[in-house]
């Protein structure tokens, strides 16, 4: 499945078991949701294997860091690519064998995800996005048993 700047996109996929390989790039990402934590009630890709990430700047890839704060929403995910846009800054985690790389320093100074009036703002930013779902597998299936979806969002 491939989302591309749609910060609403998370709240209206629901969950889709079957879901592999995820290509995500948002300029506006601050932070993962919740939502990608292997133990949430409400986890939206329980079974996902490979998520390439790209995110608008360094800041936000640091959150991505061993001991960041978005480091539990990805670490069970056996292939993990992070890149900024335009950017040479990286993160590649592979889980088994492990193996972590990075070209950018371990300092985690990302800010944390907004709080209070902040938050409110970055909500009131957000898009209303109508959502596409292309099954690439030429079968008729739907969104939440295709592992092979391309998400057209806007």
């Amino acid at each position: 499945m491939m989302m591309e700047d749609c910060p609403a996109l998370l709240h209206h996929v629901g969950v889709l078991p079957s879901l592999q390989n995820l290509e995500w790039c948002d300029s506006s990402m601050m932070f993962l949701p919740d939502l990608m934590l292997p133990y949430s009630l409400t986890a939206i890709f329980p079974t996902l294997q490979r998520i390439f990430i790209v995110v608008g700047d360094v800041l936000t890839l640091r959150r991505f860091l061993i001991n960041g704060p978005d480091w539990p929403k990805i670490q069970h995910i056996p292939n993990v690519s992070i890149e900024v846009m335009d950017r040479p800054e990286f993160i590649s985690y592979t889980k088994e064998p492990f193996s972590f790389r990075t070209n950018i320093d371990a300092v985690v100074d990302a800010p944390p995800p907004p709080l209070g009036h902040e938050w409110l703002h970055s909500l009131y930013k957000l898009r209303i996005c109508v959502l596409v779902y292309i099954c690439l597998c030429g079968q008729s299936c739907d969104a939440t048993t295709c592992s092979n979806l391309l998400v057209l969002s806007r």
